[in-house]
C-alpha cells in the first residue's frame, strides 16, 4: 500500500499473493523477502521503475526493520530500522562458504516483538573497529578477517539473544579451522564460515562435532547453487 499510493494513480487497487520457503522467525529476512517481492511485483505490472533505496525505505516504513536484501553488487551497511544506507563499500564481500544450522528450531523470534539491542559504549567502540575491519576486509577480499568480524560481532550478541551451545560452535570452529562463527542477530540461524577450498576431511570434522552436540547442519559452498548435505 505505501507503494501504490506513490505510484498508482488510477482508484483501482492490486491484490498480490506471495508465496514463500523461507521459514519466519528464525533470521533469514522472510520479512523483507516478501516485501521485496511485492512491491518489486506491483512496479513491473505498473511499468514503473523504483531502486532498491526506496523499497529499503518502504520495507522499513512498512514493519519497522528491515534487512538489506534489496541491495545487490557491491557490500553495504545499512541502518535496519531508519532505512538509510550508511556506507557503501568497494567490492562484494569475499567469497566463502558456510556450514549452517537451526540452533534452536523449537524457539523462534518474534522480530516485532523482539526488544532492539541497546549497546554499550564499549560495544558501540566495538562496533566503530569492526567495521573500519570490514572495509578492510572487502576491499582485500580477506575472507578469513571477515570471519573475526562475524565471531566478535556473535559474540556480542551473545548478551542480547544468546544461541544454545554458542561456545562449542566456537571451539569447533577453531578446531576445524572455520574462518569464524556468524548468527542471525534476530534469530536462531548459525553459521561457521569456512574457505571456499575447505579439505573433505576438515569439514567432514566440523560437520560431524556440530552432529555430536544435537545440531543438523548443511554446507553451502561458495558460490554454489544449491545447498549440499553430508
Amino acid at each position: 500500500m505505501l507503494f501504490l499510493r506513490k505510484h498508482l494513480k488510477r482508484g483501482e487497487g492490486v491484490s498480490v499473493q506471495v508465496y514463500s520457503n523461507i521459514p519466519m522467525g528464525f533470521g533469514l529476512g522472510s520479512s523483507t523477502a516478501d516485501i521485496v517481492a511485492a512491491v518489486r511485483a506491483c512496479a513491473r505490472a505498473l511499468r514503473c521503475s523504483i531502486s532498491s533505496r526506496e523499497i529499503f525505505e518502504i520495507a522499513v516504513k512498512a514493519e519497522e526493520a528491515s534487512d538489506g536484501t534489496m541491495f545487490r553488487g557491491k557490500a553495504r551497511l545499512v541502518a535496519h530500522r531508519e532505512g538509510r544506507v550508511l556506507e557503501t563499500f568497494a567490492k562484494r564481500l569475499p567469497h566463502f562458504g558456510l556450514v549452517s544450522f537451526n540452533a534452536a528450531p523449537d524457539l523462534p523470534v518474534d522480530t516485532i516483538c523482539f526488544e532492539p539491542a541497546r549497546y554499550n559504549d564499549d560495544e558501540l567502540g566495538e562496533f566503530q573497529e569492526l567495521l573500519e575491519m570490514a572495509a578492510r576486509a572487502i576491499a582485500t577480499d580477506d575472507a578469513a578477517l571477515l570471519g573475526e568480524i562475524a565471531t566478535r560481532s556473535s559474540i556480542i550478541n551473545e548478551h542480547f539473544l544468546p544461541q544454545p551451545r554458542f561456545r562449542e560452535v566456537l571451539e569447533f570452529s577453531v578446531r576445524s579451522g572455520g574462518l569464524g562463527v556468524q548468527v542471525a542477530h534476530s534469530g536462531r540461524v548459525v553459521g561457521v564460515m569456512v574457505a571456499p577450498n575447505i579439505g573433505v576431511q576438515q569439514l567432514k570434522q566440523l560437520l560431524g562435532g556440530l552432529r555430536e552436540i544435537g545440531f543438523l547442519p548443511t554446507y553451502y559452498p561458495a558460490l554454489a547453487q544449491r545447498p549440499q548435505r553430508w
